[in-house]
Formats: C-alpha cells, structure tokens, sequence
C-alpha cells in the first residue's frame, strides 16, 4: 500500500507540473482525487508514521490534513491547519462534541494571535464554559503595550465577559483585567468604574489593590491612583492626588471615608480647605465672598468634621471680618439648633429613664396568681408540696415560692439550690449562709434582720432566671466530668 501510494503522488506531481504548462488532460486532473480516496479507503492499512513521512516528503500539505481527517487524528489535523493559517477550519473542529477540549486551551495562544475577534467569540460561546485561568498563559502576552491592540481590546472583551456576565471572583483575573485597562488611556472610565466594583459582598477588594497601585502609578492614571491609595487607607496620600485633579474630586473621595478616626476626617476636610485657600486666598488678608462661601460648602460637606474655628485659625495675617460675617452667624445657628437638640435628647432620655425606673419598682412589688396545680420547675413537685430534702434548708422565713417575668416558678429552697450550682464557690457558700439562716429563723424574730436577710440573698439568687440565664448558656463549655470524677474515669478506660 506504501508503494501504491508512492506511485499515485508521482503520478499527481507530474500531473501538476504538466498542469502548469496547460497540457494536463481530464483523466490527469482526478489524479488529485485518487490520493485522497486512496488515503481513505487503506486509512487502517497504511502505516502512520510512513505515510505522514512520504506526504511531507512531497509537499502534500493538504494530503497530510486529508489523512489526519481520515484516521480522525483531530490534534494533528487542527496543528497542520494552523500552519495553513486556516482559523475556519480550526474552529469548526474545535467547536465539534467529540473534540477533546484541551485542545482548545493548547491551541488558545496560536488562535488568539491569528484570528483575535473569533476566537475571543468562540470562548464565550464554549459550552460548558472555559475555565479563565486555564486560558490565562495564553493571553499574558498582552499585558503589554507593544502587543497587538485589536488583540488586546479582544482579550479586554473577554475578561469583562468573565467578570460580570459569568461572575468569576478569581483574583488572578481581576488583576490581570486592572493590567489590560491600564495600557490604554481610553480606558480611564472603564478601570475606575471596575476599581469601584469590583467588591465581594464584604466590601473587599478582589484584586490586588498595592500592585493594582503599583500599575496605575506606572501608567499615570491619576484617578485610579485616587480610589487606589483610599482603598489601602491612605486617605491623605489619596486627598493630595485628588487636589491635582479638581477640588470636587477631592471632596468626594472625603466624603467616602467611613472610618472612626475623627482626626483623620478632619484632616483631610482641612487638606481641601487649605488648597482652597492657597488657591484663591490673598496673602493681603482680603478674602472675597465667593472663597468664604465656597468653604462654607466644604464645612457643610464635612458633615461638621470641620468647624468655623478650625477655619479661621488657616487664614493668615486676618484682618477684617466682614466676610465672614454671614459664615460665623450660620455656624452660631447651627450650634445653637445643637445644643437644643442635645436638650431634647437629654429630656426625652431622663424621661425614658424615670419610667424604666418605676417599672423596675412596680416590677419588685407585682404580684403573681399561682394555680394549685403550678409546680417548681426544678424539682417538678407541686409549689404547695415541700421540695425535696437534697435542695437544702426550707421553712422559717426563709421565702417558700419564687417566680419570675419568665414564667418559672421554684420553691424557694430549690432556687438557692439552682443559683448555687451556677454560681462560684463564693456565691455558693454565701448563698447556703444566707439560706441556712432564715430558715433557722422565726417569723416571729426581728424584722429588720429577716428583710436584710432576705435582701440580700435576692441579690444572689434572684437576679435572673437560673433556667434562662447567661451562667447557664456557659455551661455549654463545661466539662462533664471533674477531678473528683477522675478515678471512675480511668476505671471505664480501654487496655
């Protein structure tokens, strides 16, 4: 079959140089046809190596794709088509189901090279999707001015593509779109708008936002320097670069700062101040109305981060007031509206005070009507029932019945009882002390004894619900067992 096939290529090369001289006949015409049926029909017959090395040997380019075809050889038919520079054909293959996909991550820098718009096309058209950062060696090569720029705005399409129609939220490719946008100046509004957005739901960055710095400052694009150096807090860096733009755009950076520091804030209100004045100041000390309103504005921007004394202390060599008149008069009524607020807020707060106050009263002196049927909800016996001998000392005037604004109930011995295991061993002793010593108690015994007594046992056991309190949701880290446990432990070990 080699053999065969060497002969038809000869025969077809005679036939093509007879071709060119005009006198090639019909029946020597099909001798182009005959090869290729020959390399379909003997596809499993015809050694692989052999045959590929006989086509080349004759220049049989075509032949060679044609053959690659036959033995259904994708990734050697979509490597001869690129030689040819044929991107149709290549597309046509890789869009088929049956092509092994990494083909296309293989093939993804040639093509892009080649054909930019259709390939960036057929990416978004994948599916399933590609993976981005598998395509990301193949279009590093464009973060680079010297590259191709139609190629360059293609891989530009494709990054936005993946960032806000597919959602991708990897790093790498965030930062990757920063460099692309910051080639091209035309760029500007694009990268700001991508530098403001591109956020995860916490607000953070998801690129890197020092080395997308380092690229803006190599490029000199001065407004996303601005958004850039607030973005890794310095805001005094980022009101300094915003002032060389326009004062507007400084006093909208300001305003973004949402941070605690007071003294910050107020530093960089008194930067665009102070840029305002060396600005359109006069170093006579003749200041003009529009210089005085303009920093009212910047005063009322700040939401009252800067002050009219704070102001005042920036002019030099101030000689006359007359201008800032109006502006001391506004700030005057301003405090004024200030402290009556403050006024109203400390009234309303006193008077909120007093009632919670008389509720807290009423609250000591409220009165709970019992069901025969209620029981303690420590002990589960009824409320009229004695609690169990284990709660500790009852009777005398030690208190029978607690409840609480929960709803639970407990017999006075069992509450001491609950309080004491939740409390320290300080509590604890004094809360057996306490209650030891009003159930020795007579009814009949001194009064103011009994009711300092029970005052402050109250204050140990009745504070708060013992079954809805803050000690008992930290015994959720308590361990079951204690030393004293340590013994029987060791008895159930494994050996």
């Amino acid at each position: 079959s080699t053999w065969l096939l060497e002969l038809l290529l000869d025969n077809a090369n005679k036939n093509a140089l007879l071709k060119n001289t005009g006198g090639v006949s019909d029946q020597e015409e099909n001798s182009e046809d005959e090869v290729k049926a020959f390399l379909w029909k003997f596809v499993r017959i015809l050694d692989s190596k052999t045959t590929r090395s006989i086509l080349e040997d004759y220049g049989r380019h075509d032949d060679l794709i044609e053959y690659a075809r036959a033995r259904g050889d994708d990734e050697a038919e979509v490597e001869l088509l690129m030689r040819k520079g044929d991107a149709e054909r290549v597309f046509e293959i890789l869009r088929k189901p049956s092509v092994n996909r990494e083909l296309v991550y293989k093939y993804a820098g040639n093509l892009l090279a080649l054909a930019p718009s259709q390939t960036v096309f057929s990416w978004m058209d994948a599916s399933p999707p590609l993976d981005p950062l598998r395509l990301l060696p193949s279009i590093l090569p464009y973060a680079d001015q010297r590259s191709s720029q139609s190629a360059r705005l293609e891989v530009a399409r494709y990054l936005k593509f993946c960032v806000e129609v597919r959602g991708v939220v990897e790093p790498a490719i965030h930062d990757f779109y920063i460099s692309i946008l910051c080639i091209d100046e035309k760029n500007s509004a694009e990268l700001l708008q991508f530098i403001k957005q591109s956020k995860n739901p916490f607000g953070a960055p998801l690129y890197d936002p020092v080395r997308a710095l380092r690229l803006c400052s190599l490029w000199q694009r001065k407004d996303a320097i601005v958004l850039l150096l607030s973005e890794v807090g310095m805001w005094n860096e980022a009101i300094d670069q915003a002032l060389s733009i326009s004062i507007e755009y400084a006093k909208e950076i300001a305003s973004e700062y949402q941070g605690d520091d007071d003294d910050l804030r107020k530093g960089i209100w008194l930067k665009i101040v102070k840029h305002l004045i060396s600005q359109e100041g006069s170093e006579q000390g003749h200041w003009t109305r529009d210089l005085v309103e303009s920093i009212g504005g910047i005063m009322e921007d700040s939401n009252e981060s800067v002050l009219i004394d704070d102001v005042l202390d920036l002019f030099p060599s101030l000689q006359k007031m007359g201008v800032f008149k109006s502006l001391i008069c506004q700030n005057l009524n301003k405090y004024s509206q200030s402290i009556d607020q403050k006024k109203s807020e400390m009234r309303i707060a006193s008077e909120s005070n007093r009632k919670l106050r008389m509720a807290v009263s009423h609250l000591g002196k409220a009165k709970v009507r019992a069901s025969p049927k209620s029981s303690c909800i420590s002990c589960a016996r009824l409320l009229t029932e004695r609690p169990p001998t284990a709660a500790g000392p009852t009777g005398g005037s030690l208190p029978s019945i607690y409840t609480f604004p929960t709803g639970n109930m407990y017999h006075g011995a069992c509450l001491c009882f609950e309080a004491a295991k939740l409390g320290t061993e300080q509590s604890a002793a004094i809360i057996k002390k306490l209650s030891k010593q009003l159930a020795l108690a007579k009814t009949t015994s001194e009064v103011d004894t009994i009711d300092r007594l029970k005052a402050e046992l109250e204050k140990e056991i009745a504070v708060q619900d013992p079954f809805c309190s803050e000690n008992l949701a930290m015994l959720v880290t308590k361990p079951f067992t204690d030393d004293s446990c340590s013994e029987r432990a060791t008895s159930w070990s494994i050996k």
